[in-house]
């Protein structure tokens, strides 16, 4: 394959070894060696349940929503949903729980319940 443009061969054969090895994210993104895509990674690679809250009072914080969730069993992440314009929380969170039975009894157990002083909506999604 050498044809008299070896330095472009070369180019294409680092880019499609590092393209196979890391994948396409891997390659062109700046934050290749960030924690936040290696924890997106992590978290494409596991099935975790996503759980939606609704309905929640606008003090809490993501801290409040672990406490609450953290006798059902282990918790993955916990995202409070905020208002892309204002940065104001909307009242919706999700929590992703690795194991579906622990998940599926957290939802049983807190859905319907007062969380401060407001009944929230726990399900699925």
């Amino acid at each position: 394959m050498k044809v008299g443009y070896s330095g472009q061969i070369l180019f294409f054969q680092l880019l499609i070894n590092r393209t196979f090895r890391f994948g396409l994210t891997h390659f062109f993104s700046p934050y290749r060696h960030s924690r936040t895509v290696l924890r997106r990674l992590a978290y494409l690679n596991n099935n975790y349940m996503d759980i939606l809250i609704s309905n929640l009072n606008l003090s809490l914080i993501e801290v409040d929503l672990q406490r609450l969730f953290t006798p059902y069993g282990e918790i993955g992440s916990v995202q409070m949903i905020r208002d892309k314009w204002n940065n104001r929380p909307t009242g919706k969170a999700y929590i992703n729980m690795p194991v579906d039975k622990e998940a599926e009894k957290a939802i049983y157990a807190l859905n319907g319940t007062v969380l401060a002083g407001k009944t929230i909506g726990v399900e699925a999604s």
